[in-house]
């Protein structure tokens, strides 16, 4: 019998030819695709019905069902059958694997939306409303991004993994020429579905000079009508995804009110009646060297040392965030220093807070005096003297010094009431004989703190009693201490009863390093002063 055979190109397949002998790797890495193992039979069916061999750049694709060479089309009692290990992408298994992996994916980007959401629910307040310091809007703000880039990084990748799987459904429906095949197997590149999407646009199709370009050499030919807007759809999804959640995080309302918070309740206030409660007050009788408030004048000169720090602002530039701020703000303008008081939430003193309407202001007026010639001092058993006189006076005048260091300032406050019940006198010596100050001065200075105005504000607090009032609105003695707190020691120093003296190092805060004038000591005066005020209304004693 004779045997019925064409070739066609080399080689040109039967009707009832095997499958082509391949045996492919048993691990198969195609990115969680759904294969099937065919090897029941001798002869796998068909994959592939075209008898065509599709040319090529690179050669020529054969059809499945075309042996491989002329002997594998023989029929005859010597012909050996081969069994085959062939991979057929199976659909059903791949909608199972692609819903399985969706689903899980689906439940990791619903955890970050609602972690999200929890976080922007917190911003607001579950209950209530809350306050949030600076220092918690950062957190609030670091916390939102990062939750969001974690749900866009979830995303990206769960459409990357559906874009490996719907790859092969795209290459299981027909032939493609090898460009394209490439772009289909990388559905994952963002710029593969670009080129893939405008190549299969069918604008593009017959139009030969668009082959001279670069990403038109390969215009596709092979009857895709819809693939283009597949890959318009994809680009969308991709893009659209990852734009709303950037604007989720940056562009959701998380600026502060405005409007404070307020609810009824009891707050604390800084006792204003003293600045230290002694338990075992010195009797004059038994100690007559011992001021009775002596330890109220040192500890107002620590709280106005604690103050160096604080931040000033102009009059016109009131703080209500103090979460930011080294200390509660004090204000210059008009001449004087002011502060403003604050009301605050016993439980949450340094969160929940309120300015308050009362104020207070620290002013001082200071006279410079003429000092007798190159200022030396003259040495008594008992003290140092200066010898000055009011300028436009003849009478030279010998003013007691306590101590002198040269360069230095030392300030000399008098522990009697001499010019007001809220007001303490100084005298104030720059002593020379220094490379930097080279010029003794000497200022009287009397300075004041005035007293604390009413509070009017519709929220502000109101007094029920007179032991309200006096921790509120503060004493005269309070005002007397605080006004004096840059020269106050707390302890009689070389038998000095009526007066307490400090000196300041050359080039510190309370001593420059060059010749002071008048205005620059009641500036000193001033914001001392005031200081000591701020720093006892931040975290002295309560009421």
């Amino acid at each position: 019998m004779q045997r019925s055979r064409t070739i066609s190109n080399g080689h040109d397949a039967p009707d009832n030819a095997p499958l082509m002998t391949y045996d492919p790797p048993q691990s198969y890495n195609s990115g969680d695709v759904a294969m099937q193992h065919l090897d029941d039979t001798p002869y796998s069916p068909q994959m592939v019905t075209s008898p065509e061999i599709i040319e090529t750049k690179g050669g020529a694709y054969a059809s499945l069902n075309t042996p491989t060479s002329t002997y594998d089309a023989e029929d005859g009692p010597h012909h050996h059958k081969h069994y085959h290990n062939v991979k057929r992408f199976d659909r059903n298994e791949a909608r199972k694997t692609l819903l399985k992996t969706g689903l899980v994916k689906l439940i990791i980007s619903l955890f970050f939306s609602a972690a999200i959401c929890v976080a922007l629910k917190s911003w607001e307040g579950f209950g209530r409303h809350v306050v949030l310091s600076k220092n918690d809007v950062r957190i609030f703000n670091s916390l939102t991004i990062g939750l969001s880039l974690c749900l866009g990084l979830n995303i990206l990748a769960s459409l990357k993994h559906y874009a490996s799987v719907f790859r092969w459904s795209f290459l299981t429906r027909r032939y493609v020429s090898l460009e394209v095949f490439d772009l289909i197997l990388h559905l994952s590149s963002l710029a593969k579905i670009t080129k893939l999407m405008i190549i299969s646009s069918p604008g593009f199709r017959g139009r030969k000079w668009l082959r001279k370009f670069r990403w038109f050499k390969d215009v596709r030919d092979d009857g895709t009508q819809w693939m283009w807007l597949a890959c318009l759809g994809w680009l969308s999804i991709n893009i659209g995804s990852q734009i709303l959640v950037a604007l989720l995080s940056l562009f959701w309302p998380m600026s502060n009110s405005e409007v404070p918070l307020l609810s009824y309740g009891n707050v604390t206030v800084a006792d204003l009646n003293t600045f230290y409660v002694d338990n075992n007050p010195p009797d004059p009788e038994t100690d007559p060297y011992r001021l009775i408030n002596e330890t109220s004048l040192e500890a107002a000169w620590v709280f106005g040392m604690e103050a160096m720090a604080y931040p000033e602002f102009n009059l016109a530039d009131m703080q209500e965030d103090l979460s930011g701020l080294p200390g509660t703000p004090i204000y210059k303008g008009d001449g004087a220093y002011h502060y403003r008081f604050y009301n605050r939430e016993p439980n949450h003193q340094y969160t929940n807070y309120l300015a308050s309407s009362r104020n207070v202001t620290a002013a001082t007026t200071c006279e410079k005096l003429e000092v007798s010639g190159k200022g030396d001092l003259i040495e008594t058993a008992d003290a140092y003297l200066l010898e000055a006189r009011v300028p436009g006076q003849q009478a030279w005048i010998q003013y007691p010094i306590t101590e002198q260091a040269s360069g230095s300032i030392t300030w000399m406050a008098s522990v009697q009431e001499t010019c007001g019940p809220r007001c303490t006198n100084f005298t104030v010596m720059q002593y020379g004989f220094s490379e930097r100050v080279n010029v003794t001065s000497l200022f009287l200075c009397n300075s004041t703190l005035s007293d604390i105005t009413p509070a009017t504000a519709k929220d502000d607090i109101k007094t029920h009693n007179d032991a309200d009032t006096a921790a509120v609105y503060g004493s005269d003695e309070f005002a007397r201490i605080a006004a004096g707190a840059i020269g106050w020691t707390g302890i009689p120093w070389n038998d000095w009863l009526d007066r307490q003296t400090r000196s300041y190092s050359q080039g510190s805060k309370w001593s420059p390093a060059h010749n002071v004038e008048k205005q620059e000591v009641e500036d000193m005066l001033m914001r001392f002063t005031i200081g000591a005020v701020a720093a006892f209304d931040d975290h002295g004693i309560r009421y």
